[in-house]
This record gives C-alpha cells, structure tokens and sequence, in this order.
C-alpha cells in the first residue's frame, strides 16, 4: 500500500495516536478533542496530496530545506501554528508535535506494509520531505507571531510608561521653581529632572525599536555632541 493511501485510509488512526501525544503537553492537558487535533487532519491531506503530485529532483531538495512552494493562501501548517501559539505553546512543543506525527505515521504503516521496494523507499523519502516543509511552515509563522506580540508588547510598555514618567519630570520642575527649598534638595530636584529627560529619551528609543521592528522604520537624528560631558556627567550621577 502507497504511504499516500494508508494516510488517508488510516486518518483516525493517526489522529488519535496525535490527539493522545498533544493531551501529554501541559497547554492542552485539559483541552477537548477539536483543540487536542487542531488542523491536524488538514496538515495530513496536505501531506498525502503531495505524495501523490509528480515532484523534480530540484523541488526535492528545496522541500527537504523547507524551502517549498509558496501558496497565497494560509497552509494548515501556518493555522496549526497561530493556534497553538494562541494556546500558550512553546516552540519546542510545536516541533515535538511534529517529530511525533512523523514517527507515528511511519511506525503504523511499517506494521502493515513490508518496506523494501524503491518505491516504498521513495514515499519514505518523499513524506519526511513533506513533514519538513510542514514544520518549516509551522515554525516560520509561529516565530513571525511571537515576534510581532513581543514588540508589541514593548511599544505599549515603552507608552504606558511616558504618563507616570512626565509626572515625575513635572514634579521635579516645581521642586526647582521652589528657591525656599535648601541647595542640597534643590540638587536633588534637578538629578530628578535631567534623570527623568534621559529616561525620556530611553522610552523613545525603545518606542523607536518597536515601530522599526513593526515595519515603519527607526527615525534616524544625528547631532554632534560633547562626548566628555556626557561621560562626566554619567559617573556624577553614578
């Protein structure tokens, strides 16, 4: 039997032997069926179709690097990856939800098929090309995710954090505008304040980081500085 048939023929097989791996993984402990599959039958009919579509020496090696065909559309694999990153997976979870599906498949059909034809060996070869492209999907998507929410996250801290940190700076006007005050804390108010501009700067750089990463670019603004005074005045405040 052709690995492309017995996947099809044995889908439910392959799925519980997948659902039960996925229940083994702490995000999913308690998840239902649906959760525990996810779009693992998708991924598979992706697979056996490609096991079934003439393929080039070239197409061969590319697959083998994950550097398939491109599709307009979203893959199963991509999906597969977005949900589980939604579900709280790590990467490494996501790979293990790969090797295990690999293993799987090839365990149930080597019960049932003596392989050692070449093209028992061919399908062998073929499929693991296939799981690889899939993973390569998989984890391309699940890292450009990851990666977004990450900056993200920084550009909203980075926003969050000007409110409190422009109370600061006001307060610390107001401490120097107050010449009742004695030297010592009127020092004080303006160590405050130029700490406070210098954080500024830092949350505008990290907003700066976010957006760049985001897809707008990091706004560039050379000037010529002291670099002297910006050392003295570094160990001083140290």
């Amino acid at each position: 039997m052709k690995l492309s048939s017995f996947i099809v023929g044995n889908l439910e097989c392959i799925l519980q032997e997948w659902e039960d791996f996925a229940s083994t993984l702490e995000p999913l402990v308690n998840a239902n069926k649906k959760e525990l599959r996810d779009h693992a039958a998708a991924v598979l009919k992706a697979v056996a179709a490609d096991l079934e579509t003439p393929q080039a020496e070239h197409e061969s090696i590319a697959k083998s690097k994950g550097l398939g065909p491109q599709t307009a559309a979203d893959t199963a694999a991509e999906i597969h990856a977005a949900d589980r990153l939604a579900a709280g997976f790590t990467g490494e979870q996501v790979m293990a939800e790969y090797r295990a599906l690999r293993s799987s498949v090839l365990r149930l059909w080597a019960r049932q098929v003596e392989i050692t034809t070449a093209g028992d060996i061919q399908d062998m070869i073929r499929f693991n090309e296939a799981i690889d492209q899939a993973q390569t999907e998989s984890m391309a998507r699940y890292a450009k995710m990851l990666r977004e929410a990450q900056n993200l996250f920084l550009a909203i801290l980075g926003h969050d954090v000007r409110t409190p940190l422009g109370a600061i700076s006001m307060g610390a006007q107001v401490l120097l505008q107050d010449q009742s005050l004695p030297a010592k804390a009127l020092k004080v108010g303006l160590r405050i304040f130029n700490s406070s501009k210098r954080m500024d700067a830092i949350v505008r750089d990290l907003l700066d980081f976010s957006t760049s990463h985001l897809g707008d670019g990091i706004p560039v603004d050379p000037s010529t500085v002291d670099l002297a005074e910006i050392c003295i005045n570094v160990v001083e405040e140290a």
